[in-house]
């Protein structure tokens, strides 16, 4: 445990020294790049939702008491001919 705690320090006070470093462009990839991840991350998250609401009923199927099912009355239909 001492030594992974000792990892992560030295992991962390490298981090400032690295980024000090850096002597490349800026991190702005323009506007046609944020709009690209900003549409990417919210078609991501309304997929989600569904996603979501599918897995909590598939659970609720699984593992949800499950009442007697009276059988359905048969529907009289007309004929036609």
């Amino acid at each position: 445990m001492k030594a992974l705690a000792t990892l992560i320090v030295a992991l962390l006070a490298s981090v400032p020294q690295a980024l000090a470093a850096q002597n490349s462009a800026p991190a702005w990839n323009g506007f046609a790049a944020t709009f690209f991840i900003t549409f990417a991350a919210t078609v991501f998250i309304f997929q989600l939702f569904p996603g979501a609401a599918l897995f909590i009923g598939l659970i609720k199927g699984l593992f949800g008491t499950h009442a007697k099912r009276e059988p359905a009355a048969k529907s009289r239909r007309a004929r036609i001919g």
